[in-house]
């Protein structure tokens, strides 16, 4: 697969923005309606989360971008994206611009990618998923825009919300992308 300049970048935000793997701590069951089982037992927050399926179908059906958080049950970093950055009011609003998904990567629901019909496991890994959590962004149709693994704080997940939700990301790195921010 050829790398772009967006994956260069996303990656080196991403990395950035991580600072190492967290602790991890157990998740309090959160129901939600519309997404699987094993997923609906790992949220929180006030994030509308969809399935994979029905987040998909929804972005191509209202043209939006979707953000897909890649999630693990024991994972420090993903509870600390629900506590601090899902609840940041200003995130909440930008993601209303965004099919919010999320994937949960121990959940044997079936999903449907790229025509083959496979867990929410096998998603991730085919993902290439390799920490979490992982946050996927991609255009209304289902294709990847970029990849950035790690925990995101309130701030740089806006950051990042904004440079998907404008289109800068077909003309311009995200280092480009602040800088341009800042002056303005």
């Amino acid at each position: 697969m050829k790398k772009s300049p967006l994956f260069a970048s996303l990656m080196v935000f991403g990395l950035l923005a991580v600072g190492g793997i967290g602790f991890s701590i157990l998740p309090e069951k959160m129901g939600m309606e519309e997404v699987g089982e094993a997923t609906a037992k790992t949220v929180a927050g006030p994030v509308k989360w969809r399935s994979y399926n029905k987040g998909l179908q929804e972005a191509q059906k209202k043209n939006k971008p979707v953000f897909v958080q890649f999630y693990a049950t024991w994972c420090g970093y993903c509870r600390k994206m629900d506590q601090e950055t899902f609840t940041d009011s200003k995130v909440q609003a930008q993601l209303k611009k965004f099919v919010a998904v999320r994937v949960t990567e121990s959940s044997e629901d079936k999903v449907t990618h790229q025509g083959k019909v496979m867990t929410e496991r096998e998603l991730t890994a085919a993902h290439g998923v390799q920490g979490f959590p992982t946050l996927v962004f991609m255009e209304p149709d289902g294709k990847v825009i970029g990849k950035i693994p790690g925990y995101l704080g309130p701030k740089e997940f806006r950051g990042m919300l904004q440079f998907i939700e404008t289109g800068s990301y077909r003309t311009m790195d995200y280092e480009a992308f602040s800088k341009k921010q800042v002056k303005s």
